[in-house]
C-alpha cells in the first residue's frame, strides 16, 4: 500500500473537496495503469495551520503533497517541487467583491484600477493576497482572521472583500449573516494570474513525476475538467463571469511558465 500524506487545510470547504477529488482521481488512475498491482491510499489532513511559518514548513516531514497558489510566498526558500499544471482554470484569480448593500451604486461606477486604489480591501493576516494588492497600489487592511472578516466589513473597517469565484458562493452562504447587510457585487471582477497547483515534498521526486504525468492524462481524457465542473460549474454560471467587466492586476510573485497564465474562463473581450 502506497500512502500519500495530503495536507488540505487553510482553505474553504469547497476547495478542500475539489482538491481532494483531484488527488483521488490521480490515485485511481495510477491503480488502473498498474493493472491493480499496486494500491494507493490518500491520508487526508485538513488541519488549519494559523501561522504562516507552520504552513510554509508543512512539506518538511508533515505532508507529501498539497495544493496551493503558484508563487505562494509562505513557501519561499523552502525545499519543494512545484507541478506547474493548473487544476482549477485559474478561477481563484477571478475575484468577486463582497460589499455593503448600501454602497452598490458606488461600486457599479468602478471601471479601472485607479478607482479601486481609492478604496480599502480587507484581507486576513498572512494571506498572500495582501502583498499582491499592495504591489498594485491598493490600500490594504491586513489583520485578524477569516472568521471575523465580514463582521469587520459591516463595521466599515474597510470597503470591500475580494474572494475567488471558486469559493465566494460557498463562503457567502455559510459565513455572511443577514444582519451584516452585505451582498455579492453583481457586475465587477478583478483578475490576476493565481493558478492552483500541486506542491510536493522535495524528497518525493517519484511522486512529483507521477502527479505531473497523471494531471496531463486527466487533462487529456477530460476528467480534470469534469472534476472542475462538478464543484464549480454552478458558480461559473451563477456569477455570470462571462459578462462582468474586468479590472486586471499584476501578480508579482509568479515567474516561469505561469507568469502570464490566462484563465480560459475570462470574458472574450477582456484580453490584456
Amino acid at each position: 500500500m502506497q500512502r500519500i500524506r495530503f495536507w488540505n487545510g487553510n482553505k474553504s470547504k469547497v476547495r478542500q473537496q475539489h482538491e481532494l477529488r483531484v488527488m483521488e482521481e490521480l490515485t485511481q488512475l495510477w491503480q488502473r495503469e498498474s493493472l491493480q498491482s499496486e494500491s494507493w491510499q490518500v491520508e487526508h489532513d485538513s488541519t488549519d495551520l494559523p501561522q504562516a511559518e507552520q504552513e510554509g514548513d508543512v512539506l518538511n516531514g508533515s505532508a507529501d503533497a498539497l495544493v496551493t497558489v503558484a508563487g505562494n510566498t509562505k513557501f519561499a526558500g523552502q525545499a519543494k517541487i512545484t507541478i506547474d499544471v493548473p487544476i482549477a482554470n485559474g478561477l481563484l484569480g477571478q475575484r468577486i467583491l463582497i460589499v455593503k448593500k448600501e454602497r452598490l451604486a458606488e461600486f457599479s461606477a468602478i471601471t479601472e484600477l485607479a478607482d479601486l486604489q481609492r478604496l480599502r480591501i480587507g484581507i486576513p493576516a498572512t494571506w498572500v493576497d495582501a502583498g499582491l494588492f499592495r504591489s498594485n497600489g491598493c490600500a490594504v487592511v491586513e489583520r485578524g482572521c477569516f472568521d471575523e472578516l465580514f463582521e469587520r466589513l459591516s463595521r466599515d473597517e474597510f470597503d470591500y472583500v475580494a474572494l475567488g469565484a471558486n469559493e465566494i458562493l460557498d463562503v457567502y452562504q455559510s459565513m455572511v449573516k443577514p444582519a451584516d447587510q452585505l451582498v455579492i457585487e453583481p457586475n465587477l471582477m478583478l483578475y490576476y494570474p493565481f493558478p492552483l497547483i500541486f506542491y510536493v515534498a522535495s524528497e518525493q521526486l517519484h511522486l512529483a513525476e507521477k502527479i505531473h504525468s497523471g494531471l496531463k492524462t486527466l487533462q487529456g481524457n477530460g476528467r480534470l475538467d469534469a472534476c472542475f465542473n462538478d464543484f464549480y460549474g454552478h458558480a461559473v454560471a451563477q456569477l455570470n463571469l462571462q459578462h462582468r467587466r474586468v479590472i486586471r492586476l499584476q501578480n508579482p510573485f509568479l515567474n516561469g511558465t505561469l507568469s502570464h497564465y490566462q484563465s480560459p474562463l475570462l470574458p472574450a473581450d477582456s484580453a490584456p
